[in-house]
């Protein structure tokens, strides 16, 4: 039969890494059992547009030469190549024969009817492994996610074995807060097979953390993944006054939650346990007289269900929600109504927390409600009035003589009424002493005053008020 040329790269049995030389040889069967074959020329068709693989005899695409392939199923010859793979898996060359039909041992240019071989031939190479970036995101704290993440796929011709031998542990500053599920009965990756882990996140605070994760592995190479997370909090406060002064016996008031929380990569929050810190000896939040517990609070929150409010100790009432609250959050969530109690303490906070898993935050700074028209002394209650501390406005204003103004006082205490220039010079002072508590109606001589804008200042114990006004005569 006429002579048969078949082409083989001689791949080694360790595929190089990505980037590094090694020589092999192009084999060149006569499949022919009664022919010789002659090449006249070879040529490398590059693939991969990276040069892979090169003649080593002048490292350039072209060889000519003139050499007999004996027949026989066993006979070849070899043409040193040197082998660079410039990326991972398989790397692809065509190579391009020249080649003869000449019959029996005719090995000249006697028969000059030359035909073209033409195949596509690969080797493999195995990856350098790299570093892969990982943001698992933000992640609520004291919240837990666990996130699958990618092993390159196998890109080599022999399976991808994670080493287990000794335990795969994170490193960096955080790595006690990252965990994975890779084990001795994590299996063999074959070629071409694309696989997952899992990593699991529990943040303890309000911060980014990093750590690193090396997967060794029986092809000499580490699959490195930087992995960066954040940790936030729900962030709670006073969405309306954060300071609320009441008189005794007054109605009402309510008191607002709301709530800040960046976009979490977790999804909604689907539940939330909130807490609220109080004084109950000041403190009292108002109940619904026929089941005699705190009512139910009020919320504009949509997909979002509030149960009744539970006192669960002294100071602590606790409510708990349900269903779909997407993030980001910039909202209300709910308000309570509540009264102060007369007693020995002029002033409390009202404060905020969460509970999320096993962590309980109560960190948060609500409104500060004090007592107002009540005289306090080293924290005593001392008297009580029914006048409030208040200054009228002043009659007439401008003033051309004296001019009058009504003081509430209201509680017995030393006063003060000062008038001051628009270089905020004390010019006279109408009042200096004790006034008892009630009404009391001052005047303020203007007639020794120039013509110009003046300030009343107004000075009673705790009570501090300013008032303008002009005299024209």
């Amino acid at each position: 039969t006429n002579p048969q040329l078949v082409p083989e790269l001689m791949c080694l049995a360790t595929p190089p890494l990505e980037g590094q030389s090694v020589d092999m040889n192009l084999r060149l069967t006569n499949s022919s059992i009664l022919d010789d074959t002659k090449i006249r020329d070879i040529r490398i068709v590059d693939l991969n547009g990276a040069n892979d693989f090169v003649f080593k005899s002048n490292g350039g695409k072209v060889l000519s030469v003139v050499n007999d392939v004996p027949f026989g199923t066993a006979n070849f010859v070899d043409i040193p190549l040197v082998f660079t793979p410039s990326g991972a898996g398989k790397r692809e060359v065509g190579i391009v024969i020249n080649a003869d039909v000449a019959t029996g041992n005719n090995v000249d240019d006697k028969y000059p009817a030359f035909v073209i071989v033409a195949d596509t031939l690969d080797c493999s190479a195995r990856s350098l492994g790299g570093e892969i970036p990982i943001d698992l995101g933000n992640v609520l704290y004291c919240d837990t996610k666990v996130t699958d993440i990618d092993i390159p796929t196998n890109e080599n011709v022999d399976n991808l074995v994670i080493d287990t031998s000794n335990p795969i542990l994170f490193t960096g500053a955080d790595a006690s807060f990252f965990s994975h599920n890779i084990d001795n009965t994590f299996a063999p990756i074959a070629p071409d097979e694309k696989r997952q882990f899992k990593i699991t996140f529990k943040p303890d605070a309000n911060r980014t953390y990093n750590a690193r994760l090396e997967l060794p592995n029986n092809l000499g190479t580490k699959i490195i993944y930087n992995i960066t997370a954040t940790g936030v909090v729900l962030e709670l406060s006073s969405s309306k006054e954060n300071n609320v002064t009441f008189s005794p016996g007054a109605d009402a008031s309510k008191i607002y939650f709301s709530a800040k929380l960046p976009k979490l990569s977790t999804g909604p929050i689907t539940s939330l346990r909130t807490r609220v810190y109080y004084d109950n000896k000041m403190v009292y939040f108002v109940k619904d007289n026929a089941t005699n517990e705190i009512r139910n609070v009020n919320s504009t929150l949509t997909n979002w269900v509030w149960d009744t409010p539970k006192i669960i100790s002294d100071g602590i009432v606790e409510v708990v929600g349900n269903g779909v609250l997407d993030s980001p959050i910039d909202t209300d969530l709910y308000s309570l109504e509540y009264k102060i109690y007369l007693g020995d303490k002029q002033e409390s906070d009202i404060k905020f927390g969460t509970q999320i898993n096993d962590c309980i935050d109560d960190g948060y700074q609500g409104t500060k409600v004090k007592l107002g028209n009540v005289c306090f002394v080293n924290g005593r209650l001392l008297d009580l009035s029914n006048v409030r501390f208040a200054t009228s406005d002043i009659i007439p204003n401008p003033a051309i003589t004296n001019t009058k103004i009504n003081l509430g006082i209201g509680f017995d205490v030393e006063t003060k009424v000062e008038i001051i220039n628009y270089l905020g010079e004390v010019v006279s002072i109408p009042v200096n002493q004790y006034l008892k508590k009630g009404i009391h109606e001052i005047e303020l001589p203007v007639d020794k005053l120039a013509n110009g804008l003046y300030i009343i200042n107004v000075i009673a114990g705790p009570y501090i008020e300013s008032k303008t006004f002009i005299i024209n005569k």
